[in-house]
């Protein structure tokens, strides 16, 4: 079975970029420092995603184990000198605090000669994400490591779009995400383009997929929340059933 190395075991690396890895028959080591949810996952070695729809469908994630960076840094670098993908979801302020451990798993592949090509996808809300990511290990590669990882690792930039409630469950590992998804690839900085993931859009350029958002997705919610405070109202929910606030998001995304 393919291997994944995923750094964050939040709502969405669980909720969105677990499921997608597993659905392409990945084995999936999460990492994060939240020992409630890395002890979770190795405990059961499974979880849930419910799809906030009419019936609720749920969707069950196996094949799956956690890694505490902070308390078991070489296991992380002995996961990522075998992984077959890499992939991030954390804030783009914590990326250089996993630069080195990948910087290390780099020089490790090195080590045992493992020539495979491999891609580091972040997915987060940052555009150059994957760039910024590699200038970062860069900062941690030996000279001969740095050779290395321009021939066999590339860092193509991605784009990510689903979204995750803010929620609160009894189970650690339990999170609830929306039906529409959209995971979009940078393919002219992969290393490995044999590697597509099923369910992912892959395009030369990521740019006109970054326009799209802005200009829909960020655009309504931003004319919600302005329009919306102007008339006094707390929350994108409360600004909607102003019938003003809901014609003028309406106009915007058309």
């Amino acid at each position: 079975m393919k291997k994944a190395v995923h750094f964050g075991a939040g709502n969405i690396g669980r909720g969105f970029i677990g499921e997608i890895l597993f659905e392409n028959d990945f084995e999936i080591t999460f990492v994060d420092v939240n020992e409630k949810i890395i002890d979770a996952l190795n405990e059961r070695g499974s979880y849930e995603i419910e799809i906030a729809e009419d019936g609720q469908r749920h969707i069950g994630v196996s094949g799956v184990r956690g890694i505490n960076n902070a308390k078991n840094p070489d296991q992380v670098v002995a996961a990522v000198a075998e992984a077959d993908i890499i992939t991030t979801a954390i804030g783009p302020t914590i990326l250089p605090f996993i630069a080195g451990l990948i910087a290390q798993g780099i020089e490790a592949r090195q080590a045992v000669g493992n020539t495979q090509p491999i891609d580091v996808l972040a997915c987060g809300n940052m555009i150059g994400g994957s760039e910024y990511l590699y200038e970062e290990v860069k900062k941690h590669l030996s000279e001969e490591g740095l050779a290395f990882a321009e021939e066999y690792v590339g860092f193509p930039n991605a784009a990510v779009d689903r979204i995750v409630p803010a929620q609160s469950h009894e189970d650690p590992l339990f999170v609830v995400v929306e039906p529409f998804s959209e995971w979009v690839v940078e393919t002219s900085r992969m290393k490995n383009p044999s590697l597509k993931l099923e369910k992912v859009h892959y395009e030369e350029s990521l740019e006109p997929f970054i326009e799209w958002k802005l200009f829909s997705v960020n655009s309504g919610h931003a004319t919600s929340v302005y329009t919306g405070a102007y008339y006094g109202v707390k929350t994108i929910l409360e600004a909607l059933q102003n019938v003003t606030v809901k014609n003028n998001v309406e106009v915007v995304l058309a």
